[in-house]
C-alpha cells in the first residue's frame, strides 16, 4: 500500500484510527469499516445511531465531542 498523506503504512498499522460510522448512511455503509478494521485490527469503530452520511452536519455538536475525546 502506498503512503497516504506522506503516513506510511507502518504508521498506519500502529497509530490509532478512529472510525466513525453512520448506522444509517446508505453511501458508505457500516459494514466498510469493518473491512477497514480487518485490514487495521487496531481501528476502533464507533457507529452512531440515527447517523447517516453527513455526520458533522446532522450530529455537530456529537461529532464535536468525539474528535475532541480523541487528540
Amino acid at each position: 500500500m502506498p503512503p497516504v498523506s506522506g503516513v506510511s503504512t507502518a504508521q498506519l498499522k500502529s497509530d490509532a484510527l478512529t472510525l466513525v460510522v453512520g448506522a444509517q448512511d446508505r453511501a458508505i455503509r457500516p459494514a466498510e469499516a469493518r473491512r477497514v478494521q480487518a485490514l487495521l485490527p487496531s481501528a476502533r469503530i464507533v457507529e452512531i445511531p440515527r447517523l447517516g452520511h453527513l455526520a458533522h452536519e446532522e450530529q455537530p455538536i456529537e461529532i464535536a465531542a468525539l474528535i475532541l475525546s480523541h487528540t
